[in-house]
């Protein structure tokens, strides 16, 4: 069972993480720099709005399936660490396609935006059942 408070916590260190790009890995280029930063910043902005309890409350009406569902259609690995087989923390891994640093704040952009759509359909009196990932 995913402990819901503890993934929202770890969502929050995954959107507050530093993207470890810099000018000096782009050879001088600075409007490559420039326009990654920009895509990196747009999502990053948006992710860092939200707190933990934010959090929390987005992922309070889904099981542990579609949170997994939801997460890993965004490539985002709920990584579990087990101990004589009893789960004992996990982390948020990126499996990433592309340029790390600016990809893993569009990827959770995408969940949050997801469950924020799911929020809705919950308040309009739709169930979570009917929520398309």
């Amino acid at each position: 069972m995913i402990d819901k408070l503890y993934l929202a916590g770890k969502m929050k260190q995954f959107v507050d993480k530093d993207p470890n790009f810099y000018i000096r890995d782009y050879a001088g280029v600075t409007s490559e720099y420039r326009k990654d930063y920009n895509l990196y910043k747009k999502d990053a902005d948006f992710n860092r709005k939200f707190t933990v309890y934010n959090f929390l409350n987005l992922l309070q009406p889904l099981d542990d399936g579609l949170i997994k569902e939801l997460f890993e259609g965004e490539g985002i690995i709920i990584y579990r660490f087990l101990v004589y087989g009893v789960e004992t923390t996990f982390e948020l891994r990126l499996m990433s396609k592309g340029y790390f640093p600016i990809e893993y704040q569009a990827r959770m952009r995408k969940v949050i935006v997801k469950l924020i759509e799911i929020g809705k359909l919950i308040e309009r009196g739709g169930s979570v059942g009917e929520a398309t990932l």
